[in-house]
């Protein structure tokens, strides 16, 4: 090839990287101090929302971001950003409180505040066999009732630690409770084998013998996954054995 077409090509390339570095994000260019990182969590697909009044959290898998209402600003929080764990199951707000539920499907939990995060790994570092994802949480006065594959924990959100451990399963056994509602001083639990009840009051809710099974409903032994309170009404959403149906 001969130096005018050497030129002509090297010209062409030049102008396409002018192009390309032109239209490229200016924090692209921001250099990071030592010791700092960037995160590169993927933010489009999300997996749970809550409402905080003038800010909204959304969930992704691997991280969440925060929306503020008054000026559209959003801000990112990651592992960069003091959160303890990825794969986030659900997140729930505490405006009693004014904290950030946070939980992963491995049973790890963190407590967001405006003074920085707090990780409660008791349920990650159990022995207990089996998943131990958390499916859903219930907040009732300064108690957190936590639905988990092997029945409910109850979180003191007030002190930040573990109060009591359910297992609902005949016998005793562990069962997964994918909901809890509350109604009339009564907790109602949507299992793997049905809706189960015990009085909030009850000092020995933690005794399997103390909660009962709501027998009136049709097929009332099969998987019950959603169950929520409205008014003076539940409503509980079954699914069946056969081709998981609603």
């Amino acid at each position: 090839m001969d130096t005018t077409n050497n030129f002509y090509l090297f010209s062409r390339i030049s102008i396409i990287l002018g192009l390309a570095l032109l239209f490229l994000p200016t924090d692209s260019f921001s250099q990071l101090k030592i010791g700092d990182w960037r995160d590169h969590y993927p933010y489009s697909q999300t997996i749970c929302v809550t409402d905080l009044g003038d800010k909204i959290y959304c969930a992704t898998s691997l991280a969440m971001f925060s929306f503020k209402k008054n000026d559209n600003s959003l801000e990112k929080f990651s592992q960069v950003q003091g959160l303890s764990d990825i794969d986030i199951s659900i997140i729930k707000y505490s405006p009693d409180f004014q904290t950030l539920l946070v939980t992963y499907n491995n049973g790890n939990i963190d407590l967001v505040q405006s003074s920085g995060v707090t990780n409660l790994s008791d349920i990650f570092r159990s022995t207990l066999p089996g998943k131990k994802n958390i499916y859903d949480a219930l907040f009732i006065g300064k108690l957190v009732y936590l639905s988990c594959d092997f029945g409910i924990v109850v979180l003191d959100i007030d002190k930040m630690e573990f109060r009591d451990t359910y297992f609902i399963g005949e016998n005793g056994e562990p069962m997964p409770v994918y909901e809890i509602a509350y109604l009339n001083n009564r907790l109602y639990a949507a299992t793997h084998s049905g809706i189960l009840s015990g009085d909030i009051n009850d000092p020995l809710l933690v005794d399997y013998t103390h909660w009962s099974r709501e027998l009136t409903l049709p097929n009332a032994i099969n998987p019950f996954n959603a169950i929520v309170s409205m008014g003076n009404n539940l409503y509980a959403n079954q699914t069946g054995n056969i081709n998981s149906i609603d």
